[in-house]
């Protein structure tokens, strides 16, 4: 008999799984962890600055209105103030007969008649458009005739109906109107409404005018905002949103989001490292003005400050201060370095103080004698670019004459009255060539 064959030995039957599968599920947790930490941590760090600025800046406006109502409510206590607001009321008082009086016939006069004439207008329009579509669409002659006299007809009907009075006493009177009446009505009346409107903001305007100066008046005297316009801020921390803040400028593709962590850049309340428990990263802008002329919304914020200004996984990747980023931020002590890239030019650079106190030593100490300074002297840049295009071409000059002496010694060596004339073709044109270098 065959002896029986003993089957190979199977691992799922003779081994147990339970210390793979164990080991292979702790990976497997252990690698989601990392990965659940990578991305909401180590990826995304600006959202705990983004908390971080939301918790610091609202206990800071918080400290400061008391102080801005207590100084809102010392200036609306002052006499300059106090005069301001007389005025203001005088103003209105002076125009609110008048202003009463245009109110009462725009809305009781006015607006309702408009309203009926249109309503009864657009009904006897809305009559001839099916009639008209209806002609549009006949191919028959004779059809087409019997519609068009209908339409006459719709256009003669006498349409009676119950208008208030122009005048808003609250009177009506009945009137038998056409089609084209109701159309002139309608539009007289809309043309009336605006005029009334129009002459209501002239009145109105001496007071609004005397109202925004009291206003100015109050803005100039507090140096920041109003108590209201501090609850508008922190209103707004309440609903802030916890995403990327970004800039993107279509014309040059550039890319800033440094303000998604750099939050407190452009605040209307000037933020101090102090008032924001030290975090030197929320605090404003050190020149605010210098915003009114270079928005970061038009200049982004890299142009000027260098840095990546797409990255924000780290402050190093941010600020681009690693050997793979070409353009670090500058040092705090280099800012206006940013200002020279495109104020080369210029003597004196506004709000640029470090740098016009360079150029003018740079100018006056004669450092220009021995080292260079990109746009310092153009007339010599020029002439520098100059002779360096005229060596160009003379290098270019002396190896066309080579190449025409060649072509001349070629020629005159030719076996064949062809070859040579091809020769001497080629050496007519290089001679054209060398005309036009002398000319240039």
């Amino acid at each position: 008999m065959a002896e029986t064959p003993t089957p190979d030995q199977d691992p799922v039957v003779d081994k147990s799984l339970s210390v793979p599968l164990l080991v292979s599920t702790l990976v497997l947790m252990l690698t989601l962890v990392w990965a659940i930490y990578d991305e909401v941590w180590v990826m995304r760090p600006w959202k705990q600055y983004q908390a971080d600025f939301v918790e610091l800046y609202k206990a800071h406006l918080k400290k400061v209105k008391p102080q801005q109502a207590g100084r809102e409510q010392e200036v609306k206590e002052s006499s300059e103030y106090a005069d301001l607001s007389a005025q203001v009321e005088e103003a209105e008082a002076a125009a609110a007969e008048e202003i009463a009086e245009i109110g009462r016939v725009v809305r009781f006069g006015v607006t309702p008649r408009m309203i009926v004439s249109r309503q009864a207008y657009q009904t006897l329009r809305s009559e001839i458009d099916a009639i008209r579509y209806q002609i549009e669409t006949t191919s028959s002659e004779s059809g087409k005739q019997s519609l068009q006299e209908d339409v006459d007809e719709i256009q003669q009907r006498d349409v009676e109906i119950e208008l208030v009075l122009e005048d808003g006493s609250g009177g009506t009177e009945t009137v038998t109107r056409k089609y084209a009446e109701l159309e002139t009505e309608f539009r007289r009346l809309q043309d009336r409404r605006a005029k009334l409107q129009a002459e209501s903001a002239r009145l109105t305007e001496p007071a609004n005018a005397l109202r925004r100066q009291r206003d100015a008046y109050l803005n100039e005297q507090l140096f920041g905002l109003t108590a209201a316009g501090v609850d508008g801020l922190i209103n707004r921390m309440d609903n802030f949103g916890i995403d990327i803040k970004q800039i993107h400028l279509n014309d040059i593709d550039l890319v800033d989001r440094c303000e998604s962590c750099h939050l407190g850049t452009r605040e209307p309340v000037m933020i101090k490292a102090s008032d924001m428990a030290g975090r030197a990263e929320f605090v404003s802008h050190p020149s605010p003005d210098l915003l009114d002329i270079h928005d970061p919304e038009s200049f982004g914020c890299t142009p000027c400050h260098n840095g990546n200004g797409r990255a924000t996984r780290s402050i190093t990747k941010g600020h681009g201060r690693h050997k793979f980023w070409l353009w670090p931020l500058w040092e705090k002590e280099n800012t206006e370095a940013g200002c020279h890239q495109c104020h080369a030019r210029e003597i004196v650079t506004e709000h640029a103080d470090v740098l016009s106190k360079g150029r003018n030593l740079f100018m006056n100490r004669g450092c220009w004698g021995c080292h260079r300074f990109e746009g310092f002297d153009s007339e010599s840049d020029r002439l520098a670019a100059v002779q360096q295009q005229l060596r160009v071409m003379g290098d270019e000059r002396a190896a066309i004459d080579k190449e025409q002496r060649f072509s001349l010694e070629q020629g005159d060596s030719a076996e064949d009255n062809d070859t040579a004339q091809a020769f001497y073709g080629r050496a007519e044109e290089l001679q054209l060539r060398v005309s036009k270098l002398d000319a240039e």
